[in-house]
C-alpha cells in the first residue's frame, strides 16, 4: 500500500511562512505508519521540486521517526500542467498513477488497482471524485480524527 504525501496543509497548517510551525504533525504521520506497517510513502508535495529524496526523508523522520526512514520510497514525477487540457485539475492524481506505473517492478504482484491513498488539502488537484484522496483541512493540517480515519481506510485496503 502507498500513501502519497503532501506537506503544506497536511503536516502543518497552510499559513504564511512567517506564522507557520513546520511539521508539527509528524508524530501523527508516524502513528499511521506504525499502525499499518506494510504502508510505504511517496512524496507528492511541491517540496520535491527543491529538495532531494534524502532531504525529504530527513525532514519527515527527524525527532522520533528515524526508524521509519526506509518506508519513504520516492517522489512523484512532475506533470506538465501547461500541456494538460485540464490544467491543474487532477494533475496530482495523474502524478500518482504515473509513479505507480513506473514503479510496478517494486510490487511482486502488480495490479492496476494497487491500494493507495493521497493525503492532501487540495481536492481539485486530484479531480472529483477521487476516492483515493483523504482531505485534510488546510487550516489545521492532520488531526487525531484524520489519523483514525486514515488507519481505518488503510486497514480496509489490506
Amino acid at each position: 500500500m502507498i500513501i502519497f504525501l503532501d506537506f503544506d496543509g497536511v503536516l502543518h497548517p497552510e499559513t504564511t511562512l512567517s506564522t507557520r510551525v513546520n511539521f508539527q504533525h509528524l508524530p501523527l504521520l508516524w502513528r499511521i505508519l506504525r499502525a499499518v506497517p506494510e504502508v510505504e510513502v511517496v512524496f507528492a508535495t511541491s517540496w520535491r521540486n527543491s529538495h532531494s529524496l534524502d532531504q525529504l526523508v530527513a525532514i519527515v523522520t527527524r525527532g522520533g521517526g528515524e526508524d521509519l526512514a526506509h518506508r519513504f520510497i520516492g517522489v512523484n514525477p512532475v506533470v506538465d500542467k501547461a500541456s494538460r487540457e485540464q490544467g491543474d485539475l487532477g494533475h496530482r492524481r495523474d502524478e500518482c498513477i504515473q509513479w505507480l506505473e513506473a514503479n510496478q517492478s517494486r510490487f511482486p504482484f502488480w495490479k492496476k488497482d494497487i491500494p493507495w491513498i493521497a493525503l492532501d488539502d487540495i481536492a481539485y488537484w486530484y479531480g472529483l471524485p477521487c476516492f483515493n484522496l483523504h482531505m485534510t483541512d488546510y487550516k489545521t493540517g492532520l488531526t487525531e480524527v484524520d489519523v483514525g480515519a486514515i488507519i481505518k481506510k488503510l486497514e480496509a485496503m489490506r
